[in-house]
């Protein structure tokens, strides 16, 4: 995921560890910067639907940051609908959902950072988290 923003001109951070005091506290999938947002990364590789647990661990993650820090969660197999729930409600983090269906559609349109913006403004205008890229957009 993240070379695919890195490839449309977005500046990422690859994979980290987080530490305090030589202890590890965060594993980080990721962070990209673009178009004035920054993104908090978690990457989900699986064809089961995700669950409510990696939103909770990314939204404590979110939680240390600067709140004008986005959290961005890909799911090759989609989310629960207690997910899509959750997601409208863990202001004043935001948390917004890709599914495997919509990177697949905006890597064939190299769309990945209009994707994320597209994403945003609705998030903004309409208050809801889940917008689906591949409803609406044009190529």
């Amino acid at each position: 995921m993240l070379r695919a923003f890195e490839l449309e001109g977005a500046e990422v951070c690859w994979p980290y560890r987080v530490e305090l005091g030589g202890e590890e506290i965060e594993q980080i999938d990721g962070v990209i910067y673009s178009d004035g947002l920054a993104c908090l990364i978690e990457c989900k590789d699986s064809v089961e639907k995700t669950k409510v647990e990696p939103i909770a661990k990314l939204r404590n993650q979110l939680l240390r940051r600067p709140v004008a820090t986005l959290g961005i969660v890909f799911s090759r197999g989609g989310f629960t609908e207690p997910v899509q729930i959750l997601t409208r409600f863990v202001a004043p983090q935001t948390i917004l959902l890709w599914t495997g269906g919509e990177v697949e559609f905006a890597l064939r349109r190299k769309h990945m950072r209009q994707g994320l913006l597209e994403k945003y403004r609705h998030c903004v205008e309409n208050g809801n988290v889940y917008h689906d890229l591949t409803q609406g957009t044009k190529p």
